[in-house]
């Protein structure tokens, strides 16, 4: 008979680990509290327009750990990833300089254009980038090709830095990608910053029609292998025995049990509901103090046919270089000060640009007066609030895009509310947690509970964005099989 294992939450990290355990002769049933699966990876259609909410660009994916876990699952030819530009994967334009750094992707390449641009600094340069891929190659499971849970930490990302760039500009300039990594000066630790940066430096892609097929998939090789995904199944108990998990209830009143579990959800919301059966008193201490990463504000456009080209690499807007820095921005009165914006690829993508993107990071508190609400019954100050933030982001992106209102045939947007509802977190952390060097946290979460049976994957254990979920997933798939075969398997590309 085939071991069971119930997944809560059909997510980013939830799916993968569903996924590989499906494949490992497990039968999986995943519970999705939202009407459809896929996390941040999760699609809304407008005027007959389909956007992403998130997953906007990946790395990791030639040779690196998404390629690897694509390969394994044998769905690599089904997921169309379109490379950016390589001459420019990230144009960035800083108002107070009136001028755009085009950035490359490749290491040497990446050298070579900011050396380029800081030629009294080109030997730091080196020195700096050098040390943030050894960083990246030393990282378990996604740089390094031997499993290891050490964590490198020494210091905050900001200090690395000016421990080999002198220039306060360029200082400032590699933090460029903050936003793709949650990270805050003064706080975010050294190997968020190196991981996330080397992974795009060696090449960023962006899915063809969005994650939707991504998700298919994963949902598929569940079905196949006798599972099942349940959507709009909302856990809201836990039941414990003896030390292990018995069984787990949902809102509709349903009761599901299995050999094994994993929490693919927010750490800080199985604290809430299951307490001191999972943690130690220290660790919901600790995890009540922890601090989410910040949230944001996204502008979707729908675009009149034939008025704005596709570009093929991610743009970015930033009011100062202090700006790269500042993560959520609590000041409405000045924000918008960072601004990621983006034309993705449509399936079969040609000249001429369907949509445009612009996620914008931003504090839950400034959309917090309505945290109450839910998004049925927003009040009328609300939906004013939020047209008002559209419009600051429109005022910015006018400048480099002059005559976008006039593009647009539809525009609607989305408040860190909406990240909350969706993403099931307290305060709309885009990337859960965030990485602290002063938190316990700051290294990490084991993916292992008090709870015999139940197991954790998701961003907030380790690292933040695809790869961070998906490692996470890998290492609980590993836990609940009850060795690393499958880890060593993925790694050493052994299907």
């Amino acid at each position: 008979m085939k071991k069971t294992c119930t997944v809560i939450g059909g997510g980013t990290s939830g799916l993968m680990a569903g996924a590989l355990l499906s494949v490992s002769g497990f039968e999986v049933t995943v519970l999705e509290k939202n009407p459809s699966s896929g996390g941040g990876m999760q699609m809304f259609t407008r005027s007959g327009t389909t956007f992403e909410t998130g997953m906007h660009v990946i790395a990791g994916h030639h040779g690196g750990l998404v390629g690897k876990l694509l390969g394994f699952l044998g769905i690599r030819d089904e997921i169309e990833i379109i490379d950016t530009d390589p001459d420019v994967a990230d144009s960035v334009y800083v108002v107070s300089e009136g001028r755009s750094y085009r950035i490359p992707y490749g290491k040497e390449a990446f050298i070579k254009y900011l050396s380029g641009e800081f030629p009294h600094e080109a030997a730091n340069i080196r020195a700096y980038t050098e040390e943030l891929f050894h960083i990246y190659g030393s990282f378990p499971l996604i740089g390094a090709s031997v499993p290891d849970e050490r964590a490198v930490l020494g210091g905050t990302a900001d200090e690395f830095i000016a421990n080999y760039v002198k220039d306060e500009r360029l200082r400032s300039l590699l933090g460029w990608l903050n936003m793709m990594s949650g990270t805050v000066a003064g706080r975010t630790p050294v190997y968020v910053h190196a991981v996330i940066n080397a992974l795009y430096i060696s090449g960023a892609g962006r899915l063809a029609g969005g994650p939707a097929a991504l998700v298919k998939a994963l949902c598929r090789i569940i079905r196949v292998n006798g599972g099942r995904v349940l959507n709009g199944e909302k856990v809201t108990g836990i039941n414990v025995k003896d030390g292990f998990v018995a069984s787990v209830s949902t809102e509709k009143g349903g009761t599901w049990q299995s050999d094994s579990y994993l929490w693919a959800c927010g750490v800080k919301e199985l604290a809430a509901l299951a307490g001191k059966s999972c943690f130690s008193r220290f660790f919901i201490g600790r995890l009540a103090a922890a601090e989410d990463s910040f949230s944001a504000f996204s502008v979707f456009i729908k675009l009149k046919k034939e008025t704005l080209e596709y570009v093929n690499h991610s743009l970015w807007w930033h009011s100062d270089m202090e700006a790269m820095w500042r993560g959520g921005n609590s000041s409405e009165e000045s924000w918008p000060s960072s601004i990621l914006y983006m034309t993705p690829p449509s399936a079969g993508q040609g000249r001429w640009a369907d949509r445009l993107i612009a996620l914008v990071p931003m504090d839950f508190g400034l959309a917090g007066g309505w945290a109450g609400t839910c998004r049925r019954d927003r009040p009328v100050e609300y939906l004013s609030w939020k047209t008002d933030m559209t419009e600051k982001v429109l005022d910015c992106l006018e400048a480099v895009l002059p005559g976008i209102r006039g593009m647009a045939e539809d525009i609607s947007s989305a408040s860190p509310l909406t990240v909350r509802d969706w993403y099931g977190n307290s305060s709309g952390g885009i990337y859960g947690l965030s990485r602290e060097v002063a938190n316990v946290f700051g290294n990490g979460i084991s993916p292992r509970t008090k709870l015999g049976n139940l197991f954790l994957a998701g961003q907030d254990l380790k690292l933040h964005g695809l790869c961070g979920a998906w490692a996470s997933a890998l290492i609980a798939a590993a836990g609940i099989i009850g060795n690393d075969e499958i880890i060593n398997d993925v790694l050493y590309e052994r299907y």
